[in-house]
């Protein structure tokens, strides 16, 4: 994952730390429920969910910036709080993680060499892989189980 997104070797316990969050977030092979679920008796919101190493860019509060400042800067996403409110994000000048609430994603970085990976939780772990920007769902008709049912994953070929 690390060297996928250009990321330093030091960002490791990030990216096994966002690894469990999602693996958490989804069920296992033969499971109804997932871990978050079995622990905490309700299911997990996954619409937060990005793309590990996705190019972000943080709001810099009003407070520590002049009138013709620029008002964001640019980092990278490495992980999840414990509330689905705030992200990690790796600053590449000052080589250190932020946690940060007002983020906005770059996700047109991502579409050129991605494909959507379809992770059908009926199927229990079968992937199905097609090109990007088209869907490889058929529960169009379930939209409340959505998250749940299936959860899209961008992966860089």
């Amino acid at each position: 994952m690390l060297y996928a997104k250009e990321l330093p070797k030091e960002l490791w316990a990030e990216a096994i730390n966002i690894t469990v969050y999602i693996l958490n977030r989804v069920p296992a092979a033969g499971e109804d429920k997932t871990p978050y679920e079995q622990w905490f008796g309700k299911k997990p919101s996954i619409k937060h969910l990005r793309v590990f190493g996705t190019n972000c860019y943080t709001l810099i509060p009003k407070q520590l910036r002049k009138k013709w400042e620029p008002k964001s800067k640019r980092g990278k996403l490495v992980g999840y709080t414990d509330t689905d409110k705030n992200y990690r994000v790796w600053d590449e000048e000052r080589r250190r993680v932020d946690i940060c609430r007002d983020v906005k994603f770059d996700n047109t970085s991502e579409l050129s060499n991605t494909a959507n990976i379809s992770l059908d939780m009926g199927d229990r772990g079968q992937l199905q892989e097609s090109p990007a920007g088209q869907s490889t769902s058929d529960n169009q008709g379930r939209e409340e189980e959505k998250d749940m049912k299936e959860m899209k994953m961008m992966v860089v070929n």
